[in-house]
């Protein structure tokens, strides 16, 4: 289930083991995924690089810097991870586990980023759900399953 992205910064910021332990899902010893939503302003596009971002301001300000993951390149596997039913020890080998998080990439890329009209967005309000993988404070970046811009 998703939470609040400002409720899962707070709790991580606050105490990042027992959030991590109680919202969060990995694979192996990774670091800890955590399905979110949200609303914010976007207030930039980079699509000059391949790991293409639209950067946005949350209704609570942190000292992080806060993305939605553009690709083509998605490089984090947040989504999968996040979900707690996709576990490394059901599958027979580490590539078919791979295989999951570039499927889901792929669909993530042609059927939510795709549509977007990317030309008229910043400035534009923005309803997501998606996941987040909380591996540096700094930068966070959530790889979206919905995308709504108002």
């Amino acid at each position: 289930e998703a939470k609040d992205i400002t409720f899962i910064l707070d709790e991580l910021f606050k105490n990042k083991e027992v959030a991590e332990e109680k919202y969060g899902g990995r694979s192996g010893t990774g670091s800890y995924s955590f399905m979110i939503k949200g609303k914010g302003e976007i207030i930039s596009l980079n699509t000059a690089s391949r790991v293409g971002t639209l950067s946005i301001k949350l209704e609570k300000q942190y000292d992080s810097e806060i993305f939605i993951t553009l690709g083509p390149v998605i490089k984090k596997d947040s989504i999968r991870d996040a979900v707690k039913f996709i576990k490394f020890n059901d599958f027979v080998n580490q590539l078919d586990f791979a295989d999951v998080s570039r499927i889901i990439k792929t669909r993530v890329l042609n059927e939510i980023i795709g549509p977007l009209d990317l030309k008229n967005i910043v400035g534009k309000n923005v309803s997501f759900y998606g996941a987040i993988t909380f591996d540096r404070p700094d930068k966070i970046f959530i790889t979206p399953i919905l995308i709504e811009v108002n």
